[in-house]
């Protein structure tokens, strides 16, 4: 009777390690897809920033060609013209802005 205590006993240690196995080979199984999922992110977050450098650096040479063109003389009209709609412009074209004489 101890005998067959004894054997069912391990039988069910062997089982529960067997378990225990399978539970740690399933966790390293899901972290292995969790690793896998990180470093595809990092993948595509990477291939954003090298986008958005793109774009930033498109920006920056935009930017550079209009201060060159807007301090060139005669490119926009020179330092003393103005343009209708901008601050110091005249706006006598633009009837009813200023309450002249083309209002009613």
């Amino acid at each position: 009777m101890l005998q067959e205590k004894s054997n069912e006993l391990l039988i069910i240690i062997d089982s529960d390690c067997e378990f225990e196995a399978q539970n740690e080979d399933n966790e390293q199984d899901r972290q292995v897809v969790e690793i896998d999922k990180l470093r595809m992110e990092v993948q595509l977050l990477k291939e954003e920033i090298m986008l958005l450098n793109e774009v930033n650096e498109e920006l920056s040479l935009r930017c550079g060609q209009y201060r060159i063109a807007m301090t060139q003389p005669g490119l926009h009209g020179g330092s003393n013209s103005t343009q209708p709609g901008l601050l110091g412009g005249s706006n006598s074209t633009q009837p009813g802005l200023h309450g002249g004489s083309n209002s009613r």
